[in-house]
């Protein structure tokens, strides 16, 4: 069996992916789900105490098959640009082996840097990597923030143009909230018909774990690559303890 690859993908940088990502994670360890972790590249500062998002994952990933360490690049640019500068290209290839490696072991949570139309590498955005990808199965990260309704319909779209679509619409609470916030998970609904919508609360993964689409996320790391799971049209937020 193939595993699922569960793909966390942004629509621009700093909209909450590697939190996200933990969160699954640390619910697929509390349900025995056999869900591994692995972010390429990533790229600027990871002097201590400053703890990078491969290592936030690798916390959060109790799968006993470790991914090969992640590529690290100095400069705090796109991780394809930051290795340019340092004369070697982000080796594309052997990234695909590893993944493909990684799913035949168990079901695999990626995480790419920067957006969905980053640099991938000195040829491709991360969304075209993907397309060269068996099944990915896309979270769209989106900030619930005023202008959520025109980003997420805008890169649906543009990921629909790559034949592409997210599976999931996910919307991370934001520090500061406006009067859009609660409203947009419903707003956003009749614009992207058939994907299903999740706000997701503040707070840590440990805590938002539950907060989670439980019965979406038992039906799509419960099956092989080779089965769609069932998407609800309209999830809720689970309520979750302020304790």
């Amino acid at each position: 069996m193939t595993g699922q690859l569960l793909v966390v993908l942004g629509a621009g940088t700093d909209v909450g992916k590697t939190h996200l990502a933990c969160s699954i994670l640390l619910w697929a360890s509390s349900n025995t789900l056999p869900l591994n972790s692995y972010k390429p590249v990533e790229s600027g500062p990871r002097d201590a105490p400053i703890q990078t998002d491969a290592m936030r994952l690798a916390n959060a990933t109790v799968f006993h098959v470790k991914p090969p360490p992640t590529l690290h690049f100095s400069a705090p640019l796109a991780p394809a640009i930051a290795a340019s500068l340092e004369g070697v290209q982000v080796p594309t290839e052997a990234i695909t082996a590893t993944i493909a490696k990684l799913r035949a072991k168990a079901h695999l949570l990626l995480e790419l840097p920067g957006g969905a139309f980053s640099p991938f590498d000195g040829h491709q955005s991360n969304a075209q990597y993907l397309k060269t990808l068996p099944n990915p199965v896309i979270l769209l990260v989106l900030k619930n923030q005023l202008g959520v309704l025109s980003d997420a319909t805008a890169y649906t779209e543009a990921l629909r143009g790559l034949g592409l679509a997210p599976a999931m619409i996910v919307l991370n609470a934001p520090s500061s909230p406006d009067e859009s916030t609660p409203r947009n998970p419903h707003d956003l609904k009749p614009l992207l018909p058939g994907i299903p919508v999740v706000s997701i609360p503040r707070g840590s993964p440990k805590r938002l774990q539950h907060a989670l689409p439980d019965a979406w996320l038992h039906a799509l790391l419960g099956s092989s690559s080779d089965e769609a799971p069932t998407l609800e049209r309209d999830i809720a937020p689970r309520q979750i303890s302020r304790k």
